[in-house]
């Protein structure tokens, strides 16, 4: 499925190299739904990864 990023957010959940990093995601499928993702990692890449997996599952798990 085609899909167009429409919003990205990424915040740090306490202080410090060890502290969490949550990502939020929301993403437009081409037959204009939306959907959402989070993803929480210590590392912001696989937290954003997280979060986009998250928006799209949302998105191939809706029915036709």
């Amino acid at each position: 499925k085609n899909f167009q990023l429409v919003n990205y957010t990424e915040h740090s959940l306490g202080e410090g190299a060890d502290s969490k990093a949550a990502s939020f995601i929301q993403i437009k499928t081409d037959r204009g739904l939306q959907f959402f993702g989070a993803g929480i990692d210590t590392n912001i890449e696989t937290a954003s990864i997280r979060a986009l997996l998250s928006a799209l599952n949302r998105a191939t798990n809706q029915p036709t």
